[in-house]
């Protein structure tokens, strides 16, 4: 096994950041959002990414507006967790927001915005949703190994059994 020292930077990173969210979950994290909301301006990626992502944690309406900027990064990961973490607030005002990546030229980007339009039950958005029904873009994603058509007819399909 190789000494902790002979390590890649991006271990210690990731090592860093697993014991901040545990840190986080550990007290509810309310408290951390106003430092998590500076560091989703950090010029770092991989610090906005897991900013993005412990907020989504945490699922509290203060981090609406910073999660909604989010949604314009230049990195898609933190685009990614944003979305991710709006879903999981639940607040039907990013619906809209969502609505827009539906356009997103990166096809990660609209299968997570169509999973979270499913999320926050949008059925506002159905006729949206509807428009992607035949894309035949494949996107393979932790949580996705399907077109993005086959994504939009799920959300679709509970949308209608919501």
């Amino acid at each position: 096994m190789p000494s902790e020292r002979s390590l890649p930077d991006d271990w210690h990173r990731r090592r860093k950041l697993k014991s901040a969210d545990a840190t986080l979950g550990a007290s509810g994290g309310v408290e951390a959002i106003p430092q998590l909301v500076r560091a989703m301006t950090n010029k770092k990626e991989q610090i906005r990414q897991a900013a993005a992502w412990s907020l989504g944690q945490i699922a509290h309406p203060d981090a609406l507006p910073a999660l909604l900027a989010a949604l314009h990064d230049t990195d898609w990961l933190v685009r990614r967790n944003a979305i991710t973490a709006l879903a999981k607030i639940g607040h039907a005002g990013a619906v809209p927001r969502l609505v827009t990546l539906l356009n997103d030229d990166d096809p990660r980007i609209v299968a997570e915005a169509l999973s979270a339009l499913g999320a926050l039950n949008a059925h506002d958005a159905t006729a949206d949703i509807e428009a992607f029904k035949e894309d035949d873009r494949f996107v393979r994603l932790p949580k996705f190994e399907k077109t993005i058509g086959e994504i939009a007819q799920d959300v679709l399909q509970n949308l209608t059994t919501a």
